[in-house]
């Protein structure tokens, strides 16, 4: 449980954290850093609100100079969140398969098999699949348009 002057305190740190060496700080990473003091004051009972009121009692500004809305500060912690899972995620995944951390791999689990078969191409000549399946696309929709004009 977290004490409204602990609270005052930290809101406080999260203000200066703002202010970077070269001016201020774009506020998504800042919440990022802090993500703890949101997950323990939310956990403590404090609504969007009461957060939002205690970052504007410190200082905290929106870009455009007024207070942070509640709602605008709730996106944004979710947004910190997801991207805390994503990571978090990513650095299992890449202590189990032996990839260096931080890089990122997708991998789709489905293929449909349309953009695995390329038209027929001149021998010595490759096409990407993808290509094969718009210029087969193209001669199906050109066939059916014949067949009705004709």
């Amino acid at each position: 449980m977290i004490t409204k002057k602990t609270a005052l305190k930290e809101a406080g740190r999260f203000a200066a954290a703002l202010d970077g060496p070269l001016g201020r700080r774009a506020m998504q990473p800042a919440i990022r850093d802090f993500l703890p003091l949101f997950r323990e004051l939310r956990a403590s009972g404090a609504s969007w609100s009461q957060i939002a009121s205690l970052l504007a009692a410190a200082g905290v500004r929106s870009g455009s100079g007024q207070p942070l809305a509640n709602s605008v500060l709730r996106a944004m912690v979710s947004r910190a969140e997801r991207e805390a899972l994503v990571s978090d995620s990513e650095k299992k995944e890449a202590a189990t398969s032996g990839q260096p951390s931080g890089r990122r791999v997708r991998v789709s689990k489905t293929t449909s098999p349309r953009l695995t078969t390329a038209a027929p191409q001149p021998h010595g000549v490759t096409q990407p699949a993808a290509l094969g399946d718009v210029a087969e696309r193209i001669r199906r929709a050109s066939a059916l348009r014949g067949q009705t004009l004709a």
